[in-house]
């Protein structure tokens, strides 16, 4: 089964303190080839708001079993994890929203 979630990584403002958009983007791209070779190739990398996160969709027999997993791929490419965050997964999205457009259009 397929688990959606996103990881928040913690300890990362000296990333922000680099003194060239080169030396930056060196950093983070050495970060996501660690996190690539230590078994997160079913996350995406990223940063926002200076808050860098990865989001999961990783298989597992249940959900706890999954962001385990996902947390000691993180620890290993040498990076921690401040906390977790559940994803609605795309299809419920989807579903949502014809849910959503059928309540609007039985109401009117």
């Amino acid at each position: 089964m397929t688990h959606w979630f996103e990881l928040i990584l913690t300890d990362l403002d000296h990333v922000f303190e680099l003194d060239s958009d080169e030396e930056f983007d060196d950093s983070v791209g050495q970060m996501a080839n660690d996190l690539y070779d230590a078994g997160c190739d079913d996350g995406t990398f990223g940063c926002s708001n200076k808050v860098f996160k990865i989001g999961f969709a990783r298989e597992a027999a249940t959900l706890e079993e999954a962001v385990r997993s996902a947390i000691s791929d993180v620890r290993k490419a040498g990076l921690q994890v401040g906390r977790v965050e559940l994803n609605t997964p795309p299809f419920l999205e989807s579903i949502n929203a014809q849910l959503a457009g059928e309540a609007i259009s039985t109401s009117m």
